[in-house]
């Protein structure tokens, strides 16, 4: 998989943006500034001040069991780095706080693996975004199997914001032929608005994407 095939969405108080920065790893940066937040390609993060790199595992605030992965570098030192498995096996969101700022990242394993993540600013400015493989503000065409959209609409169930109600049913499966026994469930997911994600609303929309992805998948599709 090139570089070319991973892409990202940013939003900053529910609107579409694009930061503008440059940080040595990130297809989606969140952030005012000096303190940045990036994603990159299906499970990286990177915290910045300014341009410099700053250790994320020196600034987590729940530490699950196992969140440190080791492993030996070429040189052979012991290196440390997160091991966002736990998190995303857990359906628990990691919580970051640096300099004011904090920081919720959600990992997920849906048709793929994604991550979602939300930077609240000291002055109330709200950043949120994903990043993943074949998705983001270089696919809106869906170009590939997987859909911008709902990635879209999981951003903001996972990160609720005002005068953003979830419309997962107006984009969910936009080019297939869905029953009307399918739609209905859809709707009635859509209208139960999750207000604060936590691991089981997170766990009933991987487990519900999964089985309506399985029968989709089963339909023809609509020329």
């Amino acid at each position: 998989m090139a570089a070319s095939d991973y892409s990202s969405s940013v939003f900053l108080n529910g609107k579409k943006t694009h930061n503008q920065v440059r940080v040595p790893w990130g297809d989606a940066v969140l952030g005012n500034g000096p303190v940045y937040f990036s994603l990159y390609k299906q499970t990286n993060i990177n915290l910045y001040k300014d341009k410099e790199e700053i250790n994320i595992l020196d600034h987590i605030k729940n530490k699950l069991d196992g969140y440190i992965h080791e492993y030996k570098d070429r040189d052979g030192s012991i290196k440390q780095v997160l091991n966002d498995d736990v998190y995303r096996d857990s359906f628990t969101p990691l919580e970051i706080e640096y300099e004011g700022r904090k920081i919720t990242v959600w990992f997920t394993s849906e048709d793929n693996f994604y991550v979602y993540a939300r930077l609240i600013e000291p002055n109330g400015d709200v950043w949120t975004a994903f990043s993943g493989y074949g998705v983001g503000d270089a696919f809106l065409l869906n170009q590939y199997e997987y859909d911008t959209a709902k990635r879209i609409d999981n951003l903001f169930r996972l990160f609720p914001i005002k005068g953003h109600e979830v419309k997962y049913s107006d984009t969910l499966y936009s080019n297939s032929n869905v029953p009307d026994i399918i739609a209905g469930l859809t709707i009635r997911i859509a209208t139960n608005t999750i207000e604060s994600a936590d691991k089981h609303s997170v766990k009933e929309l991987s487990d519900t994407f999964n089985r309506l992805n399985s029968k989709i998948l089963s339909m023809p599709s609509s020329k």
